[in-house]
């Protein structure tokens, strides 16, 4: 688990301030210390535990009481290998029907994630992952990421290290320790009726979502007003106190239909009314005969819109070129008075000029460098502006700019990114960004 440990790296943060980490080791300890304020956080069995320090005892408490009932309703399990054949089989027998519906929601997901993106291997949040079990299948595909609070052996622990082959760990929803715009898709699985601040899971995810991911929620209990939602809450709290445990009720939650179509920054669809279409129109109608509203089971899939700082202002044509050299990208640094980011040296196309040759051009009076171009990024296309175009290009090493030299635009200077961490510099456009990490990860 190191392995994943060391590659997620750059992806992790700060729980409190969002600083970058380092590794620190020592005679029997691995840990993690914030570069920025200088907190430490133990890595436990491969799993960071990015928990803050006020909330530890409280998260503790509440996995130690939730394990306890979750053994009483069969839904954890101390048989061994229960967790590793999750979700087609269920070896404690005591809930084959319910955990059948939970694989036919996984194949579904599984299935559009296939005809919306073929092949590619996604950078994949599993938040609220549980006992890891659908990370455990993503990984077949993906690189995926498992958060959880719960970290004990009925949560991110349930499966060994060397049965897992995505990396886990522990921290809250509504405060996820990772980098923004680090992930393509994010899954809630089960568990958005588990988050107590709604906004605040919406807000990260949005966060930490590229431009253009995808938010899939499903398997989590919704209902068609919020008095519905309300009065469902009112007999979990019901449940919670008949079994003892009634302060587990403060972090479940009711979800009213409604909330999806609220979220600002996201577009969601609903590719699923409940698990099948029986089951809906028997609710449907027993809520007709004044029986209380029943849950639903819909699949939402929320696509992360574009913010306005994201978008390009309109422009020319441009064309640019993608020179590489001993593992790291040439790119401008753009320093503003409020932000910076980096951007490819190339420039506007002129009249009667194909990108190729204002590719060219552009390099040339830019950086005095003669480049021949192979493969082709894009064209990328910008809100009421037209095309850009970018290439991979060769040129004679001795000839490229240093790191730091000024460059030829105004207020930046020249920058070389390593490939491997191109997701964590805010590279324009946002489209040529993400294409490039999945072709250099590839």
């Amino acid at each position: 688990m190191n392995t994943l440990l060391y590659r997620w790296l750059g992806v992790l943060r700060c729980p409190q301030c969002r600083g970058h980490f380092e590794i620190t080791t020592g005679p029997r300890l691995q840990a993690l210390r914030c570069l920025e304020c200088f907190t430490e956080y133990a890595v436990a069995e491969g799993t960071p535990r990015l928990v803050i320090s006020s909330r530890i005892q409280a998260v503790e408490q509440f996995c130690e009481k939730y394990d306890a009932l979750r053994l009483r309703e069969g839904w954890a399990s101390d048989i061994p290998e229960f967790y590793l054949h999750l979700p087609f089989c269920d070896l404690s027998g005591r809930h084959l029907r319910e955990w059948q519906m939970r694989a036919q929601s996984f194949r579904l997901a599984q299935n559009w994630l296939a005809q919306e993106f073929g092949n590619r291997r996604l950078r994949v949040l599993d938040a609220g992952a549980g006992s890891g079990w659908m990370s455990r299948c993503l990984a077949e595909s993906h690189e995926v990421v498992a958060i959880d609070v719960n970290a004990g052996p009925h949560g991110l622990a349930a499966l060994s290290s060397e049965q897992r082959h995505f990396m886990a760990v522990q921290a809250e929803l509504d405060r996820l320790p990772f980098a923004s715009n680090s992930f393509d898709v994010v899954i809630a699985n089960a568990s958005l009726h588990y988050t107590q601040r709604l906004e605040q899971f919406f807000a990260q995810i949005e966060r930490v979502l590229r431009p253009g991911g995808k938010l899939i929620v499903m398997d989590s209990p919704t209902y068609p007003t919020r008095e519905a939602a309300q009065a469902a809450h009112e007999r979990s709290r019901a449940y919670y106190a008949q079994m003892g445990v009634s302060e587990l009720a403060e972090n479940y939650g009711s979800l009213p239909e409604a909330l999806f179509a609220e979220q600002k920054g996201f577009r969601f669809t609903r590719v699923r009314r409940d698990f099948a279409n029986a089951a809906f129109v028997k609710k449907w109608l027993r809520e007709k005969f004044g029986q209380p509203a029943a849950a639903r089971f819909p699949v939402w899939i929320g696509e992360r819109l574009c913010r306005s700082e994201e978008k390009w202002q309109p422009g020319r044509q441009r064309a640019g070129a993608l020179l590489i050299y001993q593992g790291k990208l040439l790119t401008y640094h753009v320093q503003g008075e409020t932000k910076h980011y980096w951007r490819i040296p190339g420039g506007g196309i002129e009249p009667d000029e194909s990108p190729e040759q204002a590719a060219r051009r552009e390099l040339q009076e830019e950086l005095g460098v003669e480049v021949s171009l192979q493969r082709l990024f894009g064209p990328y296309w910008r809100p009421h502006a037209k095309g850009e175009w970018y290439f991979l290009g060769e040129t004679a090493s001795e000839k490229l700019p240093a790191e730091n030299a000024s460059g030829f635009e105004h207020a930046c200077t020249v920058q070389w990114l390593p490939l491997e961490k191109l997701a964590e510099f805010d590279i324009r456009p946002p489209a040529l960004k993400w294409e490039l990490v999945e072709y250099f990860n590839a």
